[in-house]
């Protein structure tokens, strides 16, 4: 079987979450499945999602950003539901609400036994603005610290998409993850200000982080985003030196400099995207 984990909070009437899943609907395939985790009642006509598992289980509150908070909830319901998987299981975690499928990413893949992370645009690093402000936060470091300057400058791995090819490398990078985050948060006096929030620092500055500075239990790749082969991730792609193609192939795909990606991540940043897409997948 193949999972979907996502994850949304409070206002689940939007555009967005709709296109997510009419997009996995049109893929019709009987051997996906997508466990949704929110804090509130969903819309009464998501029973024609068939696909779809609602795990409403938010109220005990951990108390970090939404982003940050969903990984302790996938690694919660996995250990408490592991009989659920099989070892061969692959699983894909995504944001849901700027984010479709186009293609079925999980026969697409080449590559086994690992995780593949996406890239953002080769056009920035980690010293991009947001990036640079959830690392030095989180780390209670300036950018001219000799651990930062050992990784500011690498590629941004995007947190809203990843690929984790069985059970095992899922359940590794969720204990991981959700580790490092902890460990973070004890080391880091800043916490325990109220208004601090784990260093304004979400989910991708944690993963960043740790990618570049701990020592990983998992095998995994970095999969470009100009590739455009699995993922498209939109929103730096905006602001890079590239010119990029964007049509709409005779499929009624999106395509981008020739190839059509099965994820497309972050498009509401890009409106004619969003306009295509709300008119195909939005009703």
């Amino acid at each position: 079987m193949k999972y979907i984990f996502t994850h949304y909070e409070n206002n689940l009437n939007n555009t967005g979450i709709t296109c997510f899943f009419n997009s996995i609907l049109s893929l019709n395939r009987e051997d996906i499945v997508v466990y949704f985790f929110t804090n509130t009642d969903v819309p009464d006509y998501w029973n024609k999602y068939k696909f779809l598992q609602v795990i409403k289980n938010l109220n005990k509150k951990i108390d970090l950003r939404p982003q940050v908070n969903r990984w302790f909830h996938y690694r919660n319901f996995l250990e408490k539901n592991i009989t659920l998987f099989k070892p061969n299981d692959s699983f894909v975690t995504i944001d849901c609400a700027d984010s479709i499928f186009q293609k079925n990413i999980f026969e697409e893949v080449e590559e086994k036994n690992k995780i593949l992370f996406a890239l953002e645009s080769s056009g920035f690093n980690l010293k991009q603005g947001f990036n640079k402000r959830c690392i030095l936060n989180l780390l209670d470091k300036n950018i001219n610290d000799p651990i930062i300057q050992k990784f500011i400058y690498n590629p941004i791995i995007c947190a809203g998409t990843i690929y984790y090819d069985n059970l095992l490398l899922f359940s590794q990078f969720l204990t991981w993850f959700t580790t490092e985050t902890l460990l973070y948060l004890v080391k880091n006096n800043n916490f325990y200000d109220e208004k601090f929030k784990l260093g304004k620092c979400n989910d991708q500055g944690i993963l960043n982080t740790g990618i570049n500075i701990s020592n990983v239990p998992f095998k995994y790749s970095l999969i470009k985003n100009e590739y455009f082969n699995l993922y498209a991730t939109i929103a730096l792609m905006l602001e890079d030196k590239n010119n990029y193609n964007f049509i709409i192939n005779h499929d009624n795909y999106i395509e981008i400099n020739n190839n059509t990606p099965c994820i497309i991540h972050q498009y509401n940043r890009a409106e004619d995207l969003t306009l295509y897409i709300n008119k195909k997948y939005g009703g």
